[in-house]
C-alpha cells in the first residue's frame, strides 16, 4: 500500500516544476557586511556593549549602523534590508531583517571582559557540506573557523533575524493559501444544525508537550525556528485544508516544552482527522514561491484522487513532504517529522512522529462557550 501511494504521489508531482526564484542568496550580502562591520569594530564597540548583554544577544544591524557617523554603511544596510525583504516576498510585512548576533551566549563573559572579537556570516549551501566558517577581524583579515567546534574567542554573526523572517513568511503563506481557497471557511461546514456545528468548532487538539531530538546545527546558525504545516480534507468540498503554524517557543533540542498550544480545530477537517508536519526554518527562500509549490502539489494530489476518503490524508501529507525537498533551501529548511492521521477525541501521550525526531503529547480540549 505504501509503495502504491508513494508512486501515486510522485507521479502526481512529477510535473510540478521547481522554480529557481524561490532561492534567495543571502551569503554574498552578509559576507560583505560582515567585513564592513569588522573594519568598523572600534567605532561600534561601545554601541554593541550598551545593547548586548545576558538578556539580549542580538541587535538590528540598521540600529547599530545608524548610530555611527558612517552614512554610507548605514545606507548600504538599509538597501540590503529592502532588497532581501522584496526578494523573499515579505516586504509588505517586514523590511528590517538584518541583525548582528553573538554566536553563542557562552562567549558573553569573554566579550564583556574585553577580548578581541570576530565578525562572521552564515554561508549558503547545505550545512552538512560546510568545511569552514569565514570570519573577519578588525583589520579585515579572514579567519577560517570549524563549523562544528565552538570558537575560543567571541564571534558576532551577521545574518537575518529568523524570528522576524518566519513570522512575516507565515503571514504570506497563510495569505496565499487563503487566496487559493485552501483555508477553512465556516461556509465549508456541513449542513448540520447550528448547535452541532458550534460544538464541532469548539473541539480542538491541544499540544501540551513537545520534544525534539534532531536539532543539532553548526554554532554559527544559532537557535532554530520551528513551524508546523497542518493539513486535512475540507469537511464539505473535495479540497485540502492547509494551515501554517508558528511554534516560536521551540528553539532547542533535547528539551521538553509545555506550550498548551491549540494545533487543530476539528470542525475544519473531514473525518475528524488531520496531519501535522514539522519543519525547521533556515532563512533562504521566497515565501510566495514556497506557497505556489505547496498549493500546487497539494491541489494536484487531491484533484487526481476520486471521492475523498480518509486514506487521502496520507497522500496530502506525502505531497507536502515531496513539494518541499531539501534542495530548495540553501542551508536546508529541514524536515523534522510528520504526524499522520491524528484523530479527533483521541489522546496521544509521548507519541513519536514517523521519523522518530519529535515526540508530542496531544490531548482533546473543548473551548469554553
Amino acid at each position: 500500500m505504501r509503495k502504491t501511494l508513494a508512486g501515486f504521489v510522485l507521479s502526481c508531482l512529477s510535473s510540478v516544476t521547481l522554480a529557481q526564484s524561490e532561492f534567495v542568496e543571502i551569503a554574498p550580502i552578509t559576507r560583505e557586511l560582515a567585513k564592513d562591520i569588522a573594519l568598523q569594530s572600534e567605532v561600534i564597540d561601545n554601541q554593541l556593549r550598551q545593547n548586548i548583554h545576558r538578556y539580549q544577544q542580538s541587535l538590528s544591524l540598521q540600529q547599530l549602523t545608524s548610530s555611527t557617523n558612517n552614512q554610507s554603511l548605514s545606507k548600504k544596510v538599509s538597501a540590503a534590508n529592502l532588497s532581501l525583504s522584496e526578494r523573499k516576498g515579505i516586504a509588505t510585512y517586514e523590511d528590517n531583517l538584518l541583525q548582528i548576533r553573538l554566536a553563542d551566549k557562552s562567549m558573553l563573559a569573554d566579550w564583556e571582559a574585553g577580548d578581541d572579537w570576530l565578525v562572521a556570516y552564515v554561508p549558503d549551501g547545505n550545512e552538512q557540506n560546510w568545511s569552514t566558517i569565514e570570519a573577519f577581524d578588525k583589520d579585515g583579515n579572514v579567519h577560517y573557523l570549524d563549523p562544528n567546534e565552538m570558537p575560543n574567542m567571541p564571534v558576532f554573526v551577521i545574518d537575518i533575524n529568523s524570528k522576524k523572517d518566519l513570522q512575516a513568511g507565515l503571514k504570506v503563506l497563510n495569505q496565499e493559501i487563503a487566496k487559493a481557497g485552501l483555508k477553512f471557511n465556516k461556509k465549508d461546514l456541513p449542513q448540520y444544525s447550528s448547535a452541532a456545528n458550534n460544538q464541532r468548532m469548539r473541539e480542538t487538539a491541544k499540544l501540551t508537550e513537545i520534544r525534539l531530538n534532531n536539532d543539532h546545527e553548526p554554532w554559527v546558525l544559532g537557535s532554530s525556528e520551528i513551524y508546523a504545516i497542518v493539513s486535512g480534507i475540507n469537511p464539505s468540498k473535495k479540497e485540502a485544508v492547509l494551515n501554517v503554524v508558528d511554534m516560536p517557543y521551540l528553539d532547542e533540542d533535547k528539551k521538553t516544552y509545555y506550550p498548551n498550544q491549540i494545533m487543530l480545530m476539528w470542525g475544519q477537517y473531514r473525518f475528524g482527522a488531520a496531519n501535522i508536519m514539522l519543519y525547521e526554518h533556515d532563512d533562504n527562500y521566497n515565501y510566495k514561491e514556497l506557497s505556489k509549490q505547496l498549493i500546487g502539489a497539494v491541489s494536484k494530489i487531491v484533484s487526481a484522487a476520486g471521492q475523498p476518503e480518509i486514506g487521502l490524508l496520507i497522500g496530502i501529507g506525502q505531497a507536502i513532504v515531496e513539494a518541499m525537498p531539501d534542495r530548495w533551501f540553501s542551508n536546508e529548511d529541514d524536515y523534522v517529522d510528520s504526524f499522520y492521521t491524528l484523530e479527533r477525541a483521541r489522546s496521544y501521550s509521548g507519541y513519536y512522529g514517523a521519523s522518530g525526531n519529535a515526540q508530542i503529547t496531544l490531548v482533546p480540549y473543548t473551548l469554553p462557550k
